[in-house]
């Protein structure tokens, strides 16, 4: 990933070197995946992990951004073809670990992607139910034999989805995590489904099991997080609900892993899913939405995604963990206080701008690390909104991009610039075609051969 401090990544190597030599090693890389893209040869696991890299880590400014479907879909056809889905036979314990992992990871892109660009899932929790869930890091990352592993765990090492956390790494936390955000998507599809949305009563059961199902991912939690500070202790029976996470709302004081805080926000932020709808225009406009109990749950959980990204900038300050997943769950969660700073303006309260000026410093410093536009975009939006609020250190930036003037029939209280990423039918999130790429390449198809 870019430094954040603009800095050469590399020793004795200039900043403008070392672009060009990613440049380089893009092409080459392109270069060599173009026959089994152009179906001329048959992919091989390489091909796999190869097409995975390019659709999770390679989208690190506008124009690599821009091709990012591309490539989640070239990932999502590759692990099928190669079955990665099933357990094999005839491979050893450490070949099949590596494809689980492989598929897990495409797994949880397909429904980040979703989540980004407005789309339902595509890989299916059907598609996995036989598949073993990965091995916890700890385990993967050390030198002890995994057909040990696989012979003390017999049996017990659940396979296909699960809600619980199993260990406090990416798979074991963010895993259940990315099951729950797939079932959000589809209960949001449902709602607006020309049949299903007509049985109130079918549309609130799911719902209420996709809250039992966090409420199972929460609580695991708070066991594995009792583990970890208390290793040697002996667990005891018990029917109180014990909570250990109460310092993750603190910046600077969580001991626990990177993955705890993050999966927390990500917790809260499903809640906001959940209670509320991913489109801002579609917040700011349902006024009957603003007066109901599930805008009240959804703000108590945009305040903790908040205190929560407090503590995130104060344990991994220039956001090098996660940076390509968190970005779109941080900006989901600051809609419901941009919606509340733009409606109340100087008469928002304290909290209001204490929260906004949290994710402003979030969004600032994705800017920094990645620098694509939607990032920007929004980053400029809270600036002039703050700065609306009568924040007086904040200049108000102009916007580049659609104008008033085109945002016909749209509440001109609403910055314009958000009418890019609509999470409405016939839009797609964070795929703006105008992703800093020039317009008149906008106009035509993208061949493959332009993919590079």
């Amino acid at each position: 990933m870019p430094r954040h401090d603009g800095g050469a990544v590399l020793p004795m190597i200039s900043h403008g070197e070392f672009i060009s030599m990613r440049r380089l090693f893009l092409s080459q890389t392109l270069e060599l995946i173009k026959p089994v893209m152009l179906g001329e040869t048959e992919p091989t696991f390489d091909d796999a992990i190869v097409s995975v890299m390019l659709g999770s880590i390679g989208a690190s400014n506008d124009e690599n951004h821009l091709r990012l479907r591309h490539w989640t879909n070239f990932s999502k056809f590759i692990v099928r073809k190669l079955k990665l889905n099933i357990e094999p036979k005839g491979f050893d314990e450490e070949e099949k670990e590596e494809r689980r992992r492989l598929w897990w990871i495409a797994y949880t892109i397909d429904r980040h992607a979703a989540v980004s660009f407005n789309m339902r899932p595509e890989m299916t929790d059907q598609e996995c139910q036989d598949l073993q869930l990965p091995c916890p890091d700890e385990l993967w990352e050390s030198s002890f034999l995994l057909e040990d592993f696989t012979q003390r765990s017999e049996g017990k090492h659940p396979n296909g989805i699960t809600y619980t956390v199993l260990s406090l790494d990416l798979f074991g936390t963010l895993l259940p995590l990315s099951s729950i955000l797939g079932d959000i998507l589809e209960y949001h599809f449902l709602r607006h489904h020309s049949s299903f949305s007509s049985n109130p009563l079918f549309i609130d059961g799911i719902r209420k099991d996709i809250e039992t199902r966090l409420q199972v991912w929460n609580r695991s939690l708070q066991h594995q997080l009792r583990n970890f500070l208390h290793p040697k202790s002996v667990t005891r029976q018990t029917t109180a609900y014990e909570v250990y996470d109460e310092e993750l709302y603190v910046p600077g004081k969580s001991l626990f892993p990177k993955v705890v805080i993050y999966g927390k926000h990500l917790y809260h932020c499903m809640h906001i899913f959940l209670y509320g709808t991913m489109d801002f225009v579609q917040m700011y406009n349902d006024l009957e939405w603003q007066s109901s109990p599930d805008f009240l749950k959804a703000a108590e959980h945009a305040n903790s995604c908040a205190k929560i990204t407090a503590s995130i900038l104060a344990t991994d300050t220039h956001l090098q963990y996660i940076y390509r997943y968190f970005g779109t769950y941080l900006l989901q969660s600051s809609f419901v206080f941009l919606l509340l700073a733009t409606k109340l303006a100087k008469t928002a309260d304290g909290l209001i701008y204490e929260n906004c000026r949290t994710n402003l410093r979030a969004l600032e410093m994705f800017v920094q690390v990645a620098n694509i536009r939607y990032q920007r975009t929004f980053a400029r939006v809270m600036r002039q909104v703050l700065a609306k609020i009568g924040d007086t250190s904040i200049a108000e930036d102009d916007i580049d991009g659609i104008s008033p003037d085109s945002a016909t029939g749209v509440d001109k209280d609403i910055p314009p610039d958000l009418l890019l990423y609509r999470w409405t039918a016939g839009n797609s999130g964070l795929w703006c075609e105008e992703m800093g790429v020039p317009k008149e390449a906008n106009k035509r198809t993208i061949s493959l051969d332009e993919a590079s």
